[in-house]
């Protein structure tokens, strides 16, 4: 790959993992408020499909190939990111109780 899809892969696994954080947000909501809920699963979705238009606008103008092995690359990197900073309790004073009330 060359630099240029290299750091589009980097960018990419970053907005996945908060792409992530926002669904795993609205999973454990504990708040009160069912607007917040709303927004956050609105922007998740939003989020989403950010992503696959990203995914089939990258694959369409350069390379169907580097789209895949960007999009698998970021599924591996952000599940092992995700992995380790869920057992470091990273980013759960966003679902305690107090906070979103």
């Amino acid at each position: 790959m060359e630099k240029s899809a290299l750091i589009s892969a980097t960018y990419y696994t970053i907005y996945s993992i908060f792409i992530f954080y926002q669904q795993s947000l609205t999973r454990n909501f504990r708040g009160s408020s069912q607007t917040f809920l709303s927004v956050i699963t609105i922007f998740s979705a939003i989020g989403m499909l950010g992503q696959l238009a990203y995914f089939f606008y990258y694959g369409w103008n350069v390379s169907w190939l580097e789209s895949l092995a960007i999009c698998a690359g970021s599924i591996i990197v952000g599940a092992i990111a995700g992995g380790i900073l869920e057992r470091l309790s990273v980013f759960k004073w966003f679902e305690t109780d107090g906070l979103i009330s």
